[in-house]
């Protein structure tokens, strides 16, 4: 089953039954979304947020593994999914999402971090360009 989010329509679609829908106007980026997610900080603010995978352009029949790069991190704070839907929309990306995953604080701080947020950024270049 292939769900995504069309931001186009504003709704989510399952391509499986919906062929027709990925037509010339709604050619966008594929993504997958997954939320990590931690305890709260020491003030009690929540520590969530959204990692965007790019997938990678290919035939699922060649039986090719190709990795799915990181291309950005959104912070989730206190806005919910409308940081998310705010950049799929910027960025013309459709998104199919994934599980939430529980993760250490040190890792989440990880991805929220300045090496993390260098590596998005040069694979989003080369992904979405300038």
């Amino acid at each position: 089953m292939a769900v995504i989010y069309c931001v186009k329509c504003d709704r989510h679609v399952d391509l499986d039954t919906d062929v027709d829908h990925m037509t010339e106007s709604h050619e966008m980026t594929k993504v997958t979304v997954t939320r990590v997610k931690t305890k709260n900080d020491i003030n009690g603010n929540p520590r969530r947020a959204w990692l965007i995978h790019a997938l990678p352009d290919m035939e699922f029949s060649s039986h090719q593994f190709m990795y799915a790069p990181l291309i950005q991190v959104v912070e989730e704070g206190y806005s919910g999914k409308e940081g998310l839907v705010s950049w799929l929309v910027d960025n013309h990306c459709q998104s199919a999402e994934l599980d939430d995953i529980k993760v250490s604080p040190s890792e989440y701080n990880r991805f929220i971090g300045r090496e993390c947020t260098k590596t998005c950024a040069n694979e989003r270049y080369r992904i979405l360009g300038g």
